[in-house]
């Protein structure tokens, strides 16, 4: 395949390597759901160019640049002047040859292109092997990461398992009044060893065996129970309850069948979480069942058979998980990328060509490659 069928290769390259680092940026940032799919088609495409690329970078670096040649504008050299322009071709017959001036410089844009196929490579392993997830944990409590059933929601790549985190999080106190050191929590490893522990504050992040783990959310959780005289235990669970507006305003509503349960809190976090009251509406459809405050350990009848029952007052956060796969392989073709990049720019390899002349001289193209040539040692 000659060289110049391959003249519309660079802009389909870039133009599809900008494409996947668009859709990665939406994933990751989760600014636009995109299906994983697509991303995994516009990375497969640029990694395909991307290799395209490189190999037609290494074909020019071995068989010398395309023919440019201009016999018009071209410097003509005698025959003592011939040597140091053969010497520096890297394609020579009869007629003439092309070459570098700086050979080692036509091998950055080979790099260059090894480097995107790397960057791409990671990219596309991320999106196949990442595992994100949030969850909602009490205070004094335990989460196991390799289980489906931690987490609130979770997303995978296609490859992904959540069984690969075989970690745990302890959180210790839950400090609601003080965003500094919000929570205390530890990280272990599957033999209970911790590999991180300290305090986290509010909104804050931290790295650990290759995840990121952070804080997204904080308010009160009430444990509470529904009973029917005749039914049972309808409920009995902690209820999380999330910022409902105003200051200090919790609230959440449960809802099966025609039954809805809202809960509600003023004021918190509280100077004594024993201090907290709840405002607790029951609902069979139209029909009000209960509705009043709530103080906790005390049982509140309701109509038609029905008992409510607040337990206790807990503080909860709001903790997710980033694990974001071969970051070390990102890292490294990033750096190699960006390094070959910067160096294509600032010291380019020089191409010349150049013809033979019956007096036993050349004609150089273009005259600026003529005067490096004649210079170099």
């Amino acid at each position: 395949m000659r060289l110049s069928r391959w003249t519309g290769l660079p802009a389909l390259a870039l133009g599809s390597c900008g494409l996947f680092a668009v859709a990665l940026a939406l994933v990751l940032t989760r600014a636009v759901p995109l299906p994983a799919a697509v991303v995994v088609g516009l990375a497969a495409l640029a990694f395909g160019t991307s290799a395209a690329m490189a190999v037609r970078s290494a074909l020019r670096l071995l068989r010398g640049p395309a023919e440019r040649f201009d016999a018009q504008r071209a410097v003509r050299c005698d025959a003592g002047g011939t040597g140091r322009v053969r010497d520096r071709a890297l394609r020579r017959d009869a007629g003439g040859g092309a070459g570098y001036v700086r050979r080692w410089a036509a091998a950055f844009p080979v790099v260059a292109w090894a480097g995107a196929c790397g960057v791409l490579t990671a990219g596309l392993l991320n999106v196949a092997m990442r595992a994100e997830g949030t969850w909602i944990q009490y205070a004094e409590s335990g989460r196991d990461l390799d289980q489906r059933q931690t987490y609130r929601d979770l997303d995978l790549g296609l490859l992904a398992d959540p069984s690969q985190l075989r970690f745990g999080v302890l959180v210790g106190a839950i400090r609601p009044r003080e965003p500094s050191r919000l929570l205390d929590f530890q990280v272990l490893n599957a033999t209970g060893r911790p590999v991180r522990e300290g305090v986290l504050a509010a909104g804050q992040a931290t790295s650990v065996a290759g995840m990121a783990l952070y804080q997204w959310a904080m308010g009160p959780g009430i444990h509470l129970t529904v009973i029917h005289k005749e039914k049972g235990r309808l409920f009995d669970e902690p209820v999380p309850l999330w910022p409902a507006g105003g200051g200090g305003a919790y609230a959440e509503t449960l809802r099966s069948g025609n039954l809805e349960l809202r809960v509600r809190v003023d004021g918190w976090p509280w100077p004594d979480e024993a201090s907290g009251t709840a405002n607790v509406t029951l609902r069979d459809g139209p029909q009000v069942l209960f509705e009043g405050v709530v103080e906790p350990r005390k049982v509140y009848p309701a109509r038609e058979g029905y008992g409510i029952i607040t337990w206790e007052t807990r503080p909860y956060v709001g903790l997710g998980v980033a694990h974001r796969t071969y970051r070390q392989l990102s890292v490294a073709s990033l750096a190699v990328l960006v390094t070959a990049l910067v160096l294509w720019a600032l010291v380019p390899a020089a191409p010349f060509w150049y013809r033979e002349e019956a007096d036993g001289g050349v004609a150089v193209f273009p005259p600026d490659a003529w005067a490096k040539l004649s210079v170099r040692r």
